[in-house]
């Protein structure tokens, strides 16, 4: 972007297009949740007592924090936007150690506008990002490499403390998964095809590259990028 009436022109559609598309997948999580219901089973009845046991462990042990959380219980909705406020505007290494992501959002868009507003003097800049984000995207590779394994021990503490019972259980949670998964998948391509103009059978394997106003050599990423050059014309 050369200035920021691209960045404003590109960044509302863009926040429409985020706000749209995330409302969609809540409501159809939400829907499959309580139709399916996956963690309805036979033995839901022992699982909620030693639930109940385990919150009695807890409460015990963080009696002290019960003023706290009747505190934040009375709260009111202008005091739950400060309280949310407080946690954007917040020192942004101090949100990187804490994972405080409403910070960490705040900061990225920040220093995005402020690259932008610079211009010329921002060269230097963004290829150092480029190449930290080229590292975590490295990092965030090898744990999903290893995602197996710990899902494995995720799953083998789960069947030594309710027994292998809890595989239906855990079997009706992925198909619920894969199925919200299978109909998002659906209302994206449909949004593309109706909104982009664009059918979802041409965007299979594409490895052309464009030579349109969004640069040379960039490469078309299936039918949700094409959405993009079509609804963000800037």
């Amino acid at each position: 972007m050369a200035h920021t009436g691209e960045l404003w022109r590109i960044g509302w559609k863009t926040l429409v297009f985020y706000l749209i598309t995330t409302s969609i997948a809540v409501a159809l999580g939400l829907f499959f949740l309580l139709t399916i219901r996956p963690g309805y089973c036979d033995n839901r009845d022992e699982i909620r007592r030693n639930w109940q046991e385990q919150k009695a462990q807890l409460q015990t042990e963080y009696s002290s924090q019960e003023e706290t959380i009747k505190e934040a219980q009375d709260q009111t909705p202008f005091a739950i936007i400060k309280k949310n406020l407080e946690g954007i505007i917040v020192n942004p290494f101090k949100a990187l150690t804490e994972s405080q992501s409403l910070g960490i959002i705040f900061f990225a868009i920040l220093l995005g506008v402020a690259l932008i507003v610079v211009g010329p003097a921002s060269r230097r800049v963004i290829p150092v990002i480029r190449g930290i984000n080229a590292a975590i995207m490295k990092i965030t590779g090898w744990i999903m490499a290893g995602s197996p394994f710990f899902i494995f021990c995720l799953v083998a503490s789960l069947v030594g403390g309710f027994g292998p019972g809890i595989f239906v259980t855990l079997m009706w949670y992925v198909i619920t998964v894969l199925i919200g998964i299978a109909a998002h998948i659906v209302v994206l391509l449909a949004i593309c095809y109706f909104v982009g103009k664009v059918p979802p059978h041409r965007g299979r394997g594409g490895t052309g590259r464009r030579t349109d106003h969004y640069g040379p050599g960039r490469q078309r990423c299936g039918p949700v990028y094409r959405i993009y050059s079509t609804y963000f014309r800037c």
